[in-house]
């Protein structure tokens, strides 16, 4: 920990003054908040789509397949190589996009494990802000179960009617994976942008409470690292 007259290196705001740390007490303020929020609505864009590319990086590769076997001029050959290929490029493309946004947000990471002094001011315009957000927020959830149920319409007309059509069925399975996709792009958007307020407002997983219970633990378990392998060792001499 360092004294009240020292900041830590991290999540700067726009005017370059950082956020205080006094014991286990992190003091932050409104232009802070807001930067934390705005970050995490970034950051969730580009993970859901990075998700959103890691479910739907088989599509070409069950079609092309589907494809061979309803009598498409298509290789298996070809179809496994070219399918294969896009779904390694985009599950490349997935990961880069998770590496990044998650060094991104690393640096407001401590603000889910340590105390956060907000003033009140500040307390009651986040509030508002979600507030005014929540039916946004509770659409795009409510949208996103609509689609995955939805989503198995296609494969249960497809196989019901045109069971012998491999393509068509396939096509089907990739119709799913595609509206899956973008409904859990929908949940993902949804619950960091929420999630944001959560911590900052010190609601449900991240109350003072249980901060201070988990940092116990923590301890508790360093404690247990540190002496416990030592009494194995020397219990097995």
């Amino acid at each position: 920990w360092v004294n009240t007259s020292s900041t830590f290196s991290g999540f700067e705001k726009k005017d370059n003054t950082t956020a205080k740390k006094t014991s286990n007490v992190c003091r932050i303020s409104y232009e802070q908040c807001r930067d934390y929020v705005s970050l995490m609505k970034k950051s969730a864009n580009k993970i859901a789509l990075g998700v959103a590319l890691c479910i739907c990086s088989p599509i070409l590769l069950i079609v092309m397949g589907g494809m061979h076997e309803s009598g498409f001029p298509v290789s298996e050959g070809a179809a496994a190589a070219v399918g294969l290929t896009v779904l390694l490029c985009m599950v490349a493309a997935a990961v880069v996009m998770f590496i990044t946004e998650g060094m991104k947000m690393s640096a407001t990471e401590h603000y889910k494990k340590e105390i956060l002094e907000l003033e009140e001011s500040t307390q009651n315009c986040l509030r508002e802000e979600r507030k005014n957000r929540m039916s946004v927020i509770t659409t795009k959830i409510a949208v996103g179960v609509a689609m995955c149920i939805l989503a198995v319409v296609p494969v249960v007309v497809m196989g019901g009617f045109y069971e012998e059509n491999e393509a068509l069925v396939c096509g089907a399975v990739g119709l799913l994976l595609f509206v899956v996709a973008a409904a859990v792009v929908l949940f993902i958007q949804a619950g960091m942008e929420d999630g944001a307020y959560k911590v900052l407002l010190q609601e449900e997983d991240y109350t003072v409470q249980r901060k201070k219970a988990d940092s116990l633990v923590d301890k508790i378990s360093l404690y247990t690292g540190l002496w416990l392998p030592a009494y194995i060792f020397c219990g097995a001499l």
